[in-house]
């Protein structure tokens, strides 16, 4: 018998709950839902920081049933250090469907995927550290230029970099407001640069500037 279902379960912020955030397999309702800490196999293994193979479900107290039939369950924790991250979940059908070496392969799938998720988040940290202080920068210079022209290209390069974008450009509506003029262009636009002019009935529709 194969697995029909893996599921990935991290903890809230307060770590009490645990949620599922990622999935794979056959597909369960049930499997969006929050698990307390320490509640269901999942749960258990989360306060343990020990892998558990229960190859008959129907048998076990701890198990918390879905709307899919599970006969039996590997999970394993993601473990970093001694903390806890989340845990790993595998499940069949069938009953006995798992090995020793099926649980050991899981707990070392465990441990690599512990790291790959601290490494996602602290990724994610770092970048969202990097957007703070490129606004804060932005706000101090916005706030020290009077020049219109310095002003926009600031605007214009922190978002071009805030959003990994290849390029960037500001138009500005001419006095006549027939026009949108390129005042500042950045990255690769061959096609266009500061003086062009787009008319608004062609590439602006007018109802865009109401």
């Amino acid at each position: 018998p194969t697995a029909t279902r893996a599921v990935i379960h991290l903890p809230n912020d307060t770590r009490d709950v645990l949620i599922p955030r990622a999935q794979a397999g056959m597909p369960d309702s049930s499997a969006s839902l929050k698990l307390p800490w320490g509640i269901g196999i999942a749960g258990r293994v989360a306060v343990d920081k020990a892998p558990i193979y229960v190859p008959d479900t129907a048998a076990s107290s701890d198990f918390v049933q879905g709307n899919t039939e599970v006969g039996s369950l590997m999970v394993a924790p993601l473990l970093l250090g001694e903390a806890v991250i989340g845990t790993i979940s595998v499940s069949s059908q069938s009953s006995d469907a798992f090995t020793a070496q099926d649980l050991r392969i899981l707990v070392s799938l465990a441990s690599q995927a512990a790291v790959a998720i601290e490494n996602a988040r602290l990724h994610d940290e770092a970048r969202k550290a990097d957007e703070i202080a490129a606004l804060y920068e932005l706000s101090q210079a916005v706030n020290r230029s009077l020049d219109l022209q310095e002003t926009i290209t600031t605007i214009l390069s922190s978002a071009r970099s805030l959003t990994y974008a290849s390029s960037a450009e500001v138009r500005l509506v001419s006095p006549d407001e027939s026009t949108l003029e390129s005042v500042v262009a950045l990255g690769n636009r061959p096609d266009s640069g500061p003086g062009d002019r787009y008319r608004l009935s062609v590439f602006y529709p007018r109802m865009i500037m109401a």
